[in-house]
């Protein structure tokens, strides 16, 4: 707990585990791991969604990409 998580794939790899209890990431968990706003435009397949998160480039990574290319401008 309290760790980052890991890359999020094209396919369902990652679990929230409480307890005894274990359950694959929803849809709009995994969006959020990636920084992606709850406003964020998906289909409503959950298959198709983790396959577009898994090869998306994450917002936050996209922005200090671009905000540091500026810099060095």
């Amino acid at each position: 707990m309290g760790r980052p998580i890991g890359t999020i794939t094209t396919l369902d790899r990652w679990a929230l585990v409480r307890g005894n209890e274990m359950r694959m990431l929803s849809a709009n968990e995994a969006l959020a791991a990636q920084s992606f706003p709850t406003s964020t435009l998906r289909p409503d397949n959950h298959r198709l969604t983790m396959h577009m998160a898994g090869n998306a480039v994450q917002p936050l990574a996209g922005q200090l990409v671009i905000e540091a290319l500026l810099k060095a401008a």
